[in-house]
């Protein structure tokens, strides 16, 4: 099922994020980034997110990115509890458009930057899904189905913290807004330090 493979593998990553709380000091600390992003905001953000959750003492920074209309008609039905999220919609007209009076739309994460360390948050969640990680989690979320679409690892994502209960979840979460830029923006090859071969095609 070729339409499967790409976004299968891209869910990966985010396994990393939750399969290291047992690590000396109490977990390792893991990122994820797109490789496709400007490498100095990209930095600059990490590096200001990494020090407002060890401020904060909290263990998971979850970046995030607004959807289409309003959190009860999310289609997964997990949008994100991003406080505040009106102060992050630009347009008031969509503050109160949503069809339960609430903003118009909602937020899920943004799998090109994320950063989890500690044990706590780990460990909730593995207890309130009964020991499955979610690795295990994804493969029964795909099941069977014949196309995965684009993004389905935050989708999943998501799934796999609401059914874990957020309230349990939130003392240890941060949220923030995934401030990003396309590498190599203004140039025709943005990554000329990549070998590539026939067509322009990068090399294996």
């Amino acid at each position: 099922r070729p339409r499967v493979a790409p976004w299968l593998l891209a869910a990966m990553r985010l396994a990393s994020l939750l399969e290291h709380g047992d690590g000396v000091g109490g977990g390792r600390t893991v990122v994820t980034l797109d490789i496709h992003d400007d490498a100095k905001l990209q930095d600059a953000q990490l590096r200001a997110l990494h020090g407002r959750l060890r401020r904060e003492r909290k263990e998971m920074m979850i970046t995030w990115w607004l959807a289409e209309d309003g959190a009860a008609d999310c289609l997964v039905s997990a949008p994100l509890p991003v406080p505040r999220l009106r102060q992050a919609i630009p347009d008031p007209a969509y503050h109160t458009s949503g069809s339960d009076g609430g903003p118009g739309l909602h937020a899920h994460m943004d799998a090109g930057l994320m950063v989890a360390q500690g044990s706590e948050l780990r460990a909730a969640l593995l207890r309130a899904h009964r020991g499955v990680p979610f690795k295990e989690f994804l493969r029964q979320y795909v099941l069977n189905v014949p196309n995965i679409p684009h993004g389905i690892e935050e989708m999943a994502w998501d799934c796999y913290f609401d059914e874990a209960g957020w309230p349990q979840l939130l003392p240890f979460t941060l949220f923030s807004v995934h401030r990003s830029l396309i590498a190599g923006r203004d140039t025709k090859d943005p990554f000329p330090s990549i070998p590539k071969g026939e067509k322009g095609v990068p090399v294996p």
